[in-house]
């Protein structure tokens, strides 16, 4: 079965920032900044993915280089999430109704890195689906959620995605890493 939702937000995106042209350009750079985000958070899941071993079990020069390559990919993925949420910032903060007690769940950058690697791209492509469910005409396979709980993911999301500089060792190895 598809669902075809009908951009329940997208009104109120253009009247809050003046124009639907100004809401079709935050919407354009909105999906240009995610694609971008995704190439890092991708290959730091692939990373995640290939070397899932123990970090235990690894020699320590080895878990230090996946370590470092990984870093390199947190950064650049973390310098494009924090443009892409500069982007929705002042439409999410500015145009809806803030949400009490939004407490974020477990930070993405506080995960040891192959856990953060398997997660930061499935929240970045999260974001993206709840942002198109509520700015965009959609078709899916999936019951969309209501716009309400849609917002509130998002907001959530939001929250849980913040960048960070430092990407978390892995505990078991963490005191073998130099810093």
């Amino acid at each position: 079965m598809l669902y075809r939702s009908s951009a329940p937000m997208a009104d109120d995106l253009g009247r809050c920032l003046g124009s639907d042209s100004a809401a079709d350009a935050l919407i354009d750079r909105f999906h240009a900044q995610v694609r971008a985000a995704l190439v890092p958070a991708l290959a730091l899941e692939r990373l995640s993915v290939r070397y899932d071993a123990s970090p235990a079990n690894m020699a320590p020069d080895v878990e230090h280089k996946l370590y470092r390559i990984a870093s390199d990919h947190w950064k650049d993925a973390n310098t494009q999430i924090a443009q892409m949420l500069s982007t929705v910032a002042p439409a999410l903060n500015g145009c809806f109704p803030v949400r009490e007690n939004m407490a974020a769940s477990a930070r993405v950058a506080d995960l040891p890195w192959r856990e953060a690697g398997r997660t930061l791209a499935r929240d970045i492509r999260t974001f993206d689906a709840y942002f198109n469910q509520l700015f965009t005409t959609q078709v899916t396979s999936k019951q969309p959620l209501s716009a309400d709980e849609a917002i509130t993911h998002l907001i959530w999301l939001s929250i849980d995605l913040q960048p960070s500089a430092q990407l978390a060792a892995d505990t078991a190895n963490a005191r073998r890493i130099p810093k």
